[in-house]
């Protein structure tokens, strides 16, 4: 399958440490915020652990940014178009 979409994938905090990366080149063949998150969670199985609840659904503490806005849940289901820079942000915990 010919992969359409060139999308690039920043990682924040944690995130960066688990991969080894800051930033990953993903092409896909298209859709929304979410695939190409779960799509990559697959792909690279230790992003995947980190950012996926034990229900498959991305974690609450995973802030998913679209071309430096925050997403909402709903928001996710947002088309990725070529291009687009998506960045995937850990929430700090602590006290």
């Amino acid at each position: 399958m010919e992969r359409d979409v060139k999308v690039r994938l920043r990682l924040l905090s944690s995130l960066r440490q688990t991969v080894g990366e800051s930033e990953l080149a993903i092409g896909f063949a298209g859709g929304s915020v979410e695939s190409l998150v779960k799509e990559a969670g697959n792909k690279y199985p230790k992003l995947g652990e980190a950012i996926f609840a034990k229900d498959g659904s991305i974690d609450y503490a995973i802030n998913v940014i679209l071309n430096g806005r925050p997403l909402t849940e709903s928001a996710m289901k947002e088309t990725v178009r070529d291009g687009d820079e998506v960045t995937l942000l850990a929430a700090a915990a602590g006290g």
